[in-house]
């Protein structure tokens, strides 16, 4: 009787660790990343513009455009905006007068499956 019950506790233990091995991220309860790519854009003078995608699966979803004044500080969100059904996004984005560099990035909230994600940040100089 004290055999079986010990190998019973071995089994389970070895069934636990075989399951934490398979799945790592998802045993410690990780959200896989999602993947923001932008880049900044000036198709005309004082026109300024940040362009990207959101992947996977972000089509129709909100994000949030934030901005750094000065280029120190913390970020604050002065924009929303929707991607597209493929999850590409395009915000035009402006220099703040009072400050000689601006700072701008884009974030995306986590959700249920993917963990939030933010992209490097695109800094303007005012001459």
């Amino acid at each position: 009787m004290r055999l079986t019950r010990h190998l019973s506790r071995l089994v389970v233990a070895l069934l636990v660790a075989a399951i934490c091995l398979a799945t790592p991220g998802l045993a410690q309860g990780a959200k896989p990343p999602r993947s923001i790519s932008s880049r900044a854009v000036e198709p005309k003078p004082q026109a300024f513009f940040i362009k990207g995608a959101v992947a996977p699966d972000y089509g129709k979803k909100k994000i949030f455009v934030e901005r750094r004044i000065g280029g120190q500080g913390d970020w604050r969100v002065v924009r929303t905006a929707k991607t597209t059904q493929l999850g590409r996004y395009k915000v035009r984005i402006f220099r703040f007068r009072e400050s000689r560099k601006t700072c701008w990035r884009v974030r995306v909230p986590g959700r249920n499956e993917y963990r939030g994600a933010k992209t490097s940040a695109v800094c303007l100089l005012r001459a």
